[in-house]
């Protein structure tokens, strides 16, 4: 049986756009406005999941998850919370009344779908299989500027990362302590806090075991500084560049560095796999070292931008098996428009012509 979903929030265009959304994947939809309203629709309906914005016009919505979690006829409901990025407190509060998931507004309606999904897996006949799709990773920015972490939160989510920002160590302490993110990106010297102590601090959680910390600095490190904050547990300390695209193309590479790291066997295939998804990985990694020698860059400045433009285009790079001719034609408005801006309009025209033809061909066979 389908899955029934309450979604609870004021915005008419949310309603009508997540509506859509959520029916076309194959969930049963009601919709209210106010708590009021909701609370009438779970005393007289069954529902499987809520989704609940923050704010409604008569109270918040952590009022009404904490009704549902201290309802023995409702505890059991799976809770989806939306909220924009100035309610962080309010997301932790959200996490420890027991909300499964926080979706941050603006959201991306296919990151809500793939949300409520996790938590009710159904089969999915118009799109890939949802084991081959990777979710967003989630990153936590800690920076008390706030026209840098706003204009870096933009560039990222473009290129498909989940963000929360935060100006307060207190808060983003609390946040990391009920939920998991892959990275936390944070400057290394805020108002009244050490970066290299509060790197030493997170990693004492064992939560933080998996979740990657990259301290910025606004100028160059100095070698003492880097080993300082490497021994604390921070997995690169990086200059902050002008051009934020860049420094979102760096934080791939990071990504992609610290999976290679954590990969078992990296000279044979994945643990797991397999023999299919093997030699589509192995003809996915091929495929990927042909386009980087078709760029024309140096390869470590054609990795971290392909390595971009393939993300912003729905593709994991870090996932060879997703590196295919038909994903690849999805990205070439993106790389040809990255190679503009390195390369002149004639070279950057006959790069593409190039990389096109990679995107036209079969897989390349494996020597």
């Amino acid at each position: 049986m389908n899955p029934h979903v309450l979604l609870v929030d004021d915005s008419l265009t949310v309603r009508m756009d997540l509506r859509a959304a959520l029916t076309s994947a194959g969930f049963l939809l009601k919709t209210c406005s106010t708590i009021e309203s909701a609370r009438a629709e779970l005393f007289s309906h069954a529902f499987d999941l809520v989704i609940l914005d923050i704010v409604l016009p008569d109270g918040s919505g952590i009022e009404l998850l904490k009704h549902i979690k201290e309802t023995p006829e409702l505890r059991s409901l799976r809770v989806i919370m939306l909220s924009t990025e100035a309610e962080v407190r309010s997301r932790i509060q959200g996490l420890r009344l027991g909300a499964d998931h926080y979706v941050g507004k603006p959201y991306d309606r296919a990151n809500v779908v793939r949300t409520a999904r996790e938590l009710f897996p159904m089969p999915d006949t118009s799109s890939p299989s949802p084991a081959r799709r990777s979710r967003k990773k989630l990153l936590l920015l800690l920076d008390d500027s706030t026209t840098f972490i706003n204009s870096l939160a933009v560039t990222l989510r473009q290129d498909g990362y989940e963000v929360v920002m935060s100006s307060s160590e207190q808060d983003a302490v609390a946040l990391l302590a009920v939920e998991d993110f892959d990275m936390v990106l944070m400057d290394l010297s805020l108002p009244g806090m050490d970066g290299v102590q509060t790197c030493r601090r997170l990693r004492s959680s064992r939560r933080m075991d998996s979740c990657l910390i990259v301290l910025m600095t606004t100028s160059e490190p100095d070698p003492t500084t880097r080993q300082d904050a490497l021994a604390a547990g921070a997995d690169e300390l990086m200059f902050k560049p002008t051009r934020l695209s860049v420094l979102s193309a760096q934080l791939l590479c990071i990504f992609i560095t610290k999976r290679q790291q954590l990969r078992p066997g990296s000279d044979g295939p994945e643990k797991g796999l397999t023999d299919f998804d093997s030699a589509s990985a192995r003809q996915g990694e091929l495929l990927y070292q042909r386009v980087i020698a078709a760029s024309g860059l140096s390869e470590l400045l054609a990795r971290s931008l392909i390595n971009s433009c393939l993300f912003r285009a729905g593709i994991d790079p870090t996932i060879s098996a997703q590196i295919t001719p038909m994903n690849l034609q999805r990205a070439l408005s993106s790389i040809s428009q990255t190679l503009r801006t390195f390369l002149s309009r004639e070279e950057s025209v006959q790069r593409m012509a190039g990389i096109a033809a990679l995107a036209q061909q079969a897989h390349p066979k494996i020597p």
